[in-house]
C-alpha cells in the first residue's frame, strides 16, 4: 500500500537470494517493449510526454458504489500502479521530481474533496514532472456514466505513438497502435504497425521463466516499483492538500 511496505518486501526478496519479479502483465506485454525499443533506437525523436487516458464505470466494472470504506481502491492506485510504471519504463527511468494532482469522490448527491484519510478518489488527474525534463500526464476517471476508453499516447519531437489498451485487451484486437510522423514531401503520415499484441498474461510467465534460468535480468524487479510507489504515494498526499505540489 506504501514505499515503506514495498521496501519490506523488496529486502525479503533480496535477502532470499531468489528471482524476484513484480506481476506488471501490462508492461511485459511485447508490444511495451516494442515501444521502449523504438525510443531507445531514436526512431522517435525525444519523447518527451507520456499520457495516459482512462474511463470506466464504477458500477459496471468495479462494483465500488456499495462498498462504504474504499480505503485503497482509488483510481489513482488501481490504474496508476501499472501506468506510472509504464512511464517511467518507457522515458529511460528518469528521476521524479514533483507531482501535483486532483480527486474526487462522487456518489448520488454527496461531493467529497481531498478526504483520502475516509474514502479513495473516483477521478484522478494528475502531472508527474522529471529531472530530465520529460512528463507523464494521467486522466482516470469511473465516476461518471462515461464509455469504457483506455489509451496511452508517446509524443516525441520526430513520431506521436497512440496505443488502445482497451481495444486490445478488451477485443482482442491487433488493430490498436498507430504511429505519426510528418513527412516533407507528402506530409502527415499514419502508420499501422505490423505486430501480434499481448494480451494475456503470457508474456509475464514467459519472461518470468526466462529469468529463473539465468537467460536474461528481470525487465520489473522492484526498483521501479518502488520508484512508481513513492509517485502514487505523493499523488495521495496532493489530492489530500487540494492539489498542492508535492516535491520528491
Amino acid at each position: 500500500m506504501t514505499s515503506e511496505e514495498l521496501m519490506e518486501v523488496l529486502t525479503a526478496a533480496r535477502q532470499s537470494d531468489k528471482v524476484f519479479l513484480a506481476g506488471s502483465n501490462g508492461l511485459l506485454q511485447r508490444q511495451m517493449l516494442l515501444f521502449r525499443q523504438m525510443i531507445q533506437r531514436g526512431q522517435m525523436g525525444e519523447v518527451y510526454l507520456v499520457s495516459v487516458d482512462r474511463a470506466s464505470s464504477r458500477n459496471h466494472e468495479y462494483g465500488m458504489d456499495s462498498i462504504p470504506d474504499k480505503k485503497g481502491t482509488g483510481i489513482s492506485s488501481h490504474s496508476g500502479s501499472h501506468n506510472v510504471e509504464w512511464a517511467l519504463y518507457l522515458l529511460g527511468d528518469p528521476k521524479p521530481v514533483s507531482v501535483q494532482a486532483k480527486g474526487f469522490f462522487k456518489t448520488q448527491s454527496l461531493t467529497l474533496s481531498g478526504q483520502m484519510d475516509r474514502i479513495d478518489d473516483d477521478t484522478c488527474v494528475a502531472s508527474v514532472y522529471f529531472d530530465n525534463g520529460s512528463m507523464f500526464l494521467f486522466k482516470a476517471l469511473r465516476g461518471a456514466p462515461a464509455k469504457d476508453m483506455y489509451e496511452m499516447k508517446l509524443y516525441g519531437d520526430q513520431m506521436t505513438l497512440s496505443y488502445d489498451v482497451q481495444k486490445c485487451y478488451k477485443e482482442k484486437s491487433d488493430d490498436c497502435i498507430r504511429m505519426y510522423r510528418h513527412d516533407a514531401l507528402v506530409g502527415m503520415e499514419e502508420i499501422i504497425p505490423r505486430i501480434s499484441c499481448g494480451k494475456s498474461h503470457a508474456d509475464m510467465y514467459r519472461h518470468f521463466f526466462d529469468c529463473i534460468r539465468g537467460e536474461c535480468e528481470c525487465i520489473s524487479n522492484g526498483d521501479r516499483g518502488l520508484v512508481t510507489m513513492k509517485i502514487l504515494d505523493a499523488m495521495e498526499q496532493s489530492i489530500a492538500a487540494g492539489g498542492r505540489q508535492i516535491f520528491l
